[in-house]
C-alpha cells in the first residue's frame, strides 16, 4: 500500500477525532494498531499491548510523496516513531472519516468504509460501520 500510494494518486485527506474530542485532526497516512507486529513480523508499534484497553493511532502531521517514501524505509528499519513528522496517540475511542469510500484491512478481512468508529475496552475492541467486501 505505501509504495502504491507513493507512486500513484495521493490519497484524500483523512479526518479523525480521538478520545471524544471535537477538535479534528487531518492526515493522509493513518495507522491503527493494538498489537506490536503486522504480517511478516514487522513491528509497527513496538510498545503496543493487545489487552491494555487502548489502541495506538499513528499518523503523519504533514504528507508528501517524498515523506511517504522515506516513511516506508523507516517502517522497515523500525525507526518511524523517531521521525518528528510521525505522531502517536494512545486512544480509547476514535472516529475516522474518509473523503470517499476506502478499502480497509482489519485483521486480514477486507471492508469498504467511508467512516469508522472505534471503541477500545480492556481486552475488547469494538468497530462500527464497516461493510465487508468479498
Amino acid at each position: 500500500g505505501a509504495l502504491k500510494a507513493a507512486f500513484g494518486k495521493l490519497p484524500e485527506d483523512i479526518t479523525f477525532y480521538v478520545n471524544g474530542s471535537s477538535e479534528p485532526l487531518t492526515t493522509k497516512f493513518l495507522l491503527l494498531c493494538n498489537t506490536q507486529h503486522v504480517g511478516g513480523g514487522v513491528s509497527l508499534v513496538p510498545h503496543a499491548k493487545l489487552d491494555d484497553g487502548k489502541i495506538n493511532l499513528v499518523y503523519m502531521a504533514s504528507f508528501s510523496r517524498a515523506k511517504l517514501g522515506n516513511l516506508f524505509f523507516k517502517l522497515m528499519r523500525q525507526t518511524h516513531l523517531q521521525d518528528p513528522e510521525v505522531q502517536e496517540v494512545m486512544v480509547t475511542s476514535a472516529k475516522v472519516i474518509f473523503s470517499e469510500s476506502q478499502p480497509l484491512n482489519i485483521d486480514g478481512d477486507q471492508y469498504q468504509v467511508q467512516d469508522l468508529e472505534i471503541r477500545v475496552h480492556k481486552q475488547h475492541l469494538q468497530l462500527r460501520h464497516p461493510k465487508r467486501t468479498t
